[in-house]
């Protein structure tokens, strides 16, 4: 019991942000050590999306590392399909501007906007690099990109995964209350009927029957 204390003490200390920053070092290790197995040309677009998919929940994980990938590739194969037409600049100006702002904007309004944010990123990626560097195969740059996305993803799955088997169940966190729900309110007034007026809110009555004080009205 007595050398049971100090690891209970220390357990204790190991908060929910501990948990947090652990899952984010061990995945971009991980997402780092797979990039160079398969042999990754940018090995930091793999941490990269280790760290940013990364999520409380293992299922959230999921969705967006299967978002991120879907984007990627989506957007990376627009790209080799328009490539041999936007050789000229006004050409690719006008595509970046129909593709980036169509992306742009259903990221901002769209319900699968982390998926449309990468669509239109991969998208301008590929088209300006085809032309800054044109000799440069342009299938090659994707198939490492998307290879590169599905290795961090992976190694963040796998972390989050095994974080919500182990380290997540006994630290839940408390959910906060909505601001869309209302605080429950007495269902007797405290005041005398008289007195039911604008000071039911400055001394604290929440029944339904006093007014609710207005905004700027708390001094």
């Amino acid at each position: 019991m007595v050398e049971a204390a100090p690891r209970k003490r220390l357990i204790d200390r190991v908060t929910a942000r501990t948990v947090d920053e652990a899952e984010a070092a061990a995945s971009v290790l991980l997402a780092i050590a797979a990039a160079h197995w398969i042999g990754a040309a940018s090995v930091y677009w793999a941490a990269f999306a280790g760290y940013m998919v990364m999520r409380g929940h293992a299922a959230e994980t999921l969705v967006r590392g299967l978002l991120r990938i879907a984007g990627t590739g989506a957007g990376g194969l627009l790209a080799l399909a328009a490539a041999p037409f936007l050789g000229w600049w006004p050409a690719a100006a006008a595509a970046l501007f129909l593709v980036g702002g169509g992306a742009l904007y259903a990221a901002i309004t769209g319900k699968r906007s982390y998926a449309w944010l990468f669509f239109g990123l991969t998208f301008a990626m590929v088209v300006l690099d085809k032309l800054a560097h044109p000799d440069v195969a342009l299938a090659r740059f994707v198939e490492t990109r998307v290879l590169e996305t599905v290795a961090g993803t992976l190694a963040c799955v796998a972390v989050s995964l095994a974080s919500t088997l182990t380290l997540r169940p006994g630290r839940a966190r408390v959910p906060r209350r909505s601001a869309g729900i209302p605080r429950p309110r007495a269902t007797r007034c405290r005041l005398p009927p008289r007195s039911r007026s604008s000071s039911g809110s400055r001394h604290g009555c929440a029944c339904r029957r006093c007014p609710r004080p207005r905004s700027g009205s708390w001094r």
